[in-house]
């Protein structure tokens, strides 16, 4: 996760914190930098699943309003067609980057209801259930998404993301690791895996995976903390081997 982030809790790595100085990274916080993908998605002409053109014409609707005045259009037009799943996936999407969880989460439960098999709807919806710190359930969308789509990128980075802070890195790698396989150039799954291997010491590949994400989205959020971190390591690394020389 990534996409959108409020800061997780810090973690030391085992040792670290006994040092005079604690080494502690920040975590992007999946809500900001994946709703910076999803309001992207109005203007990317990605597809969305089982909506067809009635989604395509959204989407140009609603390309490049901010997202109160995309609220206001796709409500009304929901009103006038219930039935439509991406229009309620595009409201979620509008109500995730403007910090109501909880309609968010009411706006992807209907675009599933209307469409069992929409992925990225389910993703979405464990996205804003994360911000209700409803984590199991959330863990369950993932899961649920995966069974339909085995490649959904994201998918694969929150179920990393739920392990990961539950304790279990080796599994939490093992989904940033085949999100990596899926598409070399997630910049969320090079920076969820970049924390792993921080947290378990392995300073070098933390520095390689950081440096990847630096490289792939230099102006993002993502980015720009995937930065700050590698500052943070950097020099904890120079400090290190300066007091192991000393």
């Amino acid at each position: 996760m990534t996409a959108v982030h409020r800061p997780l809790e810090t973690r030391s790595a085992g040792g670290i914190a006994a040092r005079p100085r604690c080494l502690c990274f920040r975590r992007a916080a999946p809500r900001v930098v994946i709703a910076a993908a999803i309001l992207g998605l109005a203007a990317s002409g990605a597809s969305v699943a089982g909506t067809g053109s009635s989604s395509d014409r959204i989407k140009k609707k609603i390309d490049g309003l901010p997202p109160e005045a995309q609220v206001t259009h796709l409500r009304t037009h929901l009103e006038n067609n219930p039935n439509d799943a991406g229009a309620s996936f595009y409201l979620g999407n509008a109500y995730l980057v403007l910090d109501r969880p909880d309609s968010a989460v009411a706006a992807y439960e209907q675009a599933v209801a209307l469409d069992s098999a929409y992925t990225k709807a389910l993703v979405n919806l464990g996205i804003a259930l994360e911000e209700l710190n409803r984590f199991d359930e959330a863990k369950i969308r993932y899961e649920k998404a995966l069974d339909i789509d085995s490649t959904d990128v994201l998918a694969h980075c929150h179920l990393g993301h739920y392990y990961h802070t539950h304790g279990d890195v080796g599994e939490a790698v093992r989904y940033y690791t085949r999100a990596i396989e899926i598409d070399q150039r997630s910049a969320q799954a090079h920076y969820n895996l970049g924390l792993a291997f921080a947290d378990n010491r392995l300073f070098a590949e933390a520095i390689r995976e950081w440096e990847l994400v630096v490289a792939l989205r230099p102006e993002s959020e993502l980015g720009r903390t995937a930065a700050e971190n590698l500052r943070l390591l950097k020099t904890y690394v120079g400090e290190d081997r300066s007091q192991d020389v000393d």
